[in-house]
């Protein structure tokens, strides 16, 4: 009994000293290696990070933060779409791991734009700014070399057909869903 009241107040206070600034329809708490945010909402939230950087979170979209974030590392999965806006940090890199992809900020800081919902087998990263280290996050058949983007750069993967692509893209197709 005593540790499952222990769990319990574990949970309320991460989710109220972690999510201070989560809309009152997300969800957020502690996963096993760290905060997830969750969004059950019908429209973007707006996240600050424990790093500072910040997200735009997709409706029913899932982040969740590595163990040590911002102290150890600064790692976290995505299941779902988001925008991420990267706090500078001189000493940890920022990584984002989705089904398919690693995503590694090699600048300072960077915006970017992640596609990747679990149920499907194509993911695409839409880099505003900055620079990007993008690989596959599973060993595939053919083609295992990192694509670097820089601005106005996208890769677009399908697992089904092991074909990971990078291209150009209009920054322009981004503003609906950035709001701006």
């Amino acid at each position: 009994m005593p540790k499952l009241f222990g769990l319990i107040f574990l949970f309320i206070v991460s989710g109220f000293f972690g999510c201070k600034n989560r809309p009152e329809n997300s969800k957020s708490g502690v996963h096993a290696r760290g905060l997830v945010y969750n969004n059950e909402t019908t429209g973007r939230i707006n996240l600050q990070l424990p790093d500072g950087s910040s997200v735009l979170l997709d409706t029913s979209s899932v982040i969740r933060l590595s163990a040590g974030f911002n102290k150890t590392n600064r790692e976290l999965s995505l299941e779902g779409a988001a925008l991420f806006r990267t706090a500078i940090s001189g000493l940890l890199p920022f990584v984002v791991h989705t089904k398919a992809l690693r995503m590694t900020v090699i600048s300072s800081a960077a915006a970017f734009k992640i596609d990747g919902f679990p149920g499907s087998p194509g993911e695409e990263v839409d880099l505003l700014s900055g620079e990007l280290n993008v690989m596959k996050s599973y060993h595939s058949k053919s083609d295992n070399e990192p694509a670097e983007l820089k601005a106005g750069e996208m890769v677009m993967i399908n697992t089904d057909i092991e074909l990971m692509e990078k291209e150009s893209f209009d920054s322009a197709a981004l503003r609906d869903w950035i709001g701006k």
